[in-house]
């Protein structure tokens, strides 16, 4: 069911892929919902992590900014990436003296209890979609064969191909773990709608980010 409340919902369960199928190492405590509301903190503590996670990177990603999933072709063709979020080097425990030293961002806790750790290179920042409906995409990006994946953008907003470079440098092919929509203000009719009709805006479909096959 898709379900929309202040500032997002439904959440859907992707897989990450590197050499066959897998499921992802991670999952959303099933009462978490993200809203423009949403802190730093609850999202934190929101994510649960599984020991596979290890190494690996935490990603929220809006693929629709500035103008939104839905609408006319050319619109669309203007959008970004923009990165809500990057944690970097998931560890299970507290990070080691020299694993501090190394984070160029700010050590974090993760989990229900806080019993994982990762270094932040880009905070947390809640959805806040300018205009139409948008997707909050979060990943897991497992560590690559290929190529070291870069601890994080030098800024939010990247071309498509920013993130797409890094699947194929990982060497993986990545479906969300979970996905959230909001609408602007301006196009609140856009989510009564889906909820109503429980369905998606055409272009507002849960996509997997292109990767190695």
């Amino acid at each position: 069911a898709i379900a929309f409340g202040a500032g997002a919902a439904v959440s859907v369960r992707g897989d990450v892929r590197a050499d066959g199928p897998a499921a992802a190492p991670a999952r959303f405590t099933q009462d978490f919902d993200l809203s423009s509301d949403t802190s730093s903190l609850e999202v934190r503590t929101n994510v649960e992590l599984d020991d596979d996670a290890t190494q690996a990177t935490l990603i929220m990603v809006d693929p629709d900014a500035p103008n939104g999933c839905q609408g006319n072709a050319k619109a669309k063709k203007q959008n970004k990436d923009y990165f809500h979020w990057w944690v970097a080097n998931l560890t299970k425990g507290k990070f080691t003296p020299e694993q501090e030293k190394a984070c160029e961002g700010t050590v974090v806790a993760l989990g229900p209890s806080k019993s994982w750790s990762g270094c932040e290179m880009l905070e947390f920042v809640p959805p806040s979609p300018p205009k139409g409906m948008h997707r909050y995409q979060i990943y897991i990006v497992m560590g690559g064969k290929k190529a070291e994946l870069p601890n994080a953008p030098e800024g939010r907003a990247q071309k498509k191909s920013f993130f797409q470079a890094i699947t194929k440098s990982a060497g993986v092919e990545m479906a969300p773990l979970a996905t959230f929509f909001a609408c602007a203000d301006s196009s609140e009719q856009l989510c009564e709608t889906a909820m109503s009709e429980q369905e998606l805006p055409k272009g507002c479909e849960v996509e997997s980010v292109p990767g190695i096959k």
